[in-house]
């Protein structure tokens, strides 16, 4: 396994899958032993546990399976040795790459590596870990960073993305120049954002969302000349920044078959504890969400 997570290759640690429940897998870890290289780290220095991989996502009528068969989900954690022949729980939950390929970071500069260097990841989550690394974060010696606005935010039509494999391994991967246009899913009844420039809705966090139906895209463009020119030897890394909210159809999902109500930063649970008529959106609903769309 160790040979499976020294690069990206789509070369999966993969887990043991539990066959009863989509998105679980039985209890298992994966264990990582430095050695003795970490014993050199500063105790001054940043030291950042990569981890690239991806998530099969569960559903809601499978997590209320697993419920009654009395297993629960267990994201990550990390475990160190307890000096007892034993491991002990040192980060209780620490995160998972969310959906398809990426990489995750972890500061785990306060864990005492330096005694054992070793750590185990430990889950019952269906993950796939493709590559696992340590390393001191040099970012912030001289990290520039720039913030881009988009010139161009257009809603639009699309399709989907033709799904394929180039080795017949999961996850599949989609193809932009070839998009199908006939999948039939189903929509969520409800006043959808109009088609056209959604940039005013992108450009702060105020729970004015874009709503997107199936089969839609938000196409955007920055404008290079607005980057500063690069200092010799530099090179520029891209970061999409997005926050918002999915939301699926299954059947033990609150309120599946429409829209609303619509989420909030704000909210304890979903569904939220007050109504669409209730967050002082109104405005927003009446100007923006005028493309109504009934479910077939």
């Amino acid at each position: 396994m160790s040979m499976a997570l020294r690069q990206i290759d789509r070369d999966y640690a993969a887990p043991p899958l539990d066959p009863r429940f989509v998105g679980f897998a039985k209890d298992h870890w994966v264990e990582l032993d430095f050695g003795d290289k970490l014993k050199s780290i500063g105790k001054q220095d940043q030291l950042v546990l990569y981890l690239y991989g991806w998530v099969e996502y569960t559903y809601s009528h499978v997590n209320f399976a697993a419920y009654q068969a009395g297993i629960t989900l267990q994201p990550p954690s990390i475990e160190m040795p307890d000096g007892h022949g034993g491991w002990q729980v040192v980060v209780q939950e620490a995160g998972f790459p969310a959906g398809l390929p990426r990489m995750m970071t972890l500061d785990i500069s306060r864990l005492p590596l330096e005694k054992s260097g070793k750590l185990r990841i430990r889950t019952n989550m269906e993950i796939y870990w493709d590559q696992i690394f340590a390393g001191v974060d040099v970012c912030d010696s001289g990290l520039r960073r720039t913030i881009l606005q988009p010139v161009a935010a257009e809603l639009r039509q699309l399709g989907y993305p033709r799904e394929y494999s180039p080795d017949g391994k999961n996850p599949t991967l989609y193809d932009y120049q070839r998009i199908d246009t006939g999948v039939p899913f189903k929509n969520m009844t409800g006043k959808y954002t109009r088609f056209g420039d959604v940039r005013e809705l992108l450009e702060t966090v105020d729970d004015e969302f874009v709503i997107m139906g199936h089969g839609e895209e938000i196409a955007l463009e920055f404008s290079a000349e607005e980057l500063p020119a690069l200092p010799e030897g530099w090179t520029r890394t891209f970061v999409l920044h997005s926050d918002g909210y999915c939301k699926d159809m299954d059947l033990y999902t609150a309120y599946p078959n429409t829209i609303g109500p619509l989420p909030y930063h704000g909210m304890a649970n979903y569904p939220p504890e007050f109504s669409d008529d209730d967050d002082g959106k109104s405005l927003y609903r009446q100007k923006w969400n005028t493309r109504i769309i009934t479910g077939y």
